[in-house]
């Protein structure tokens, strides 16, 4: 039987279900738990960027992320104190 290119595309990239949606977004938050952890660290020891306060604040709203309202959308994740700012086109 003959497929469309889109029937095959769809055939070879499903859509993700919700609860593998979830757990890619667990999976993000906990390598970003780790990496909080360590960033702390090095502003602990004089060489990180940012603050004890805001790394501390980053990783609380990390462990809330899967209780948030927006869990599992990736475009609401916590962001990073070390994230790179992105203006508005035109700005």
């Amino acid at each position: 039987v003959a497929m469309t290119n889109q029937e095959v595309e769809a055939h070879l990239n499903p859509t993700p279900t919700p609860e593998q949606i979830a757990f890619i977004e667990r999976a993000w938050r906990n390598g970003e738990l780790d990496r909080a952890d360590i960033e702390l660290n090095k502003v602990q020891d004089g060489m990180g960027v940012g603050t004890v306060t805001i790394w501390r604040e980053y990783r609380c709203a990390l462990r809330n992320w899967p209780e948030s309202e927006f869990f599992p959308d990736s475009t609401k994740r916590p962001v990073a104190p070390d994230a790179p700012v992105t203006l508005p086109v035109g700005e």
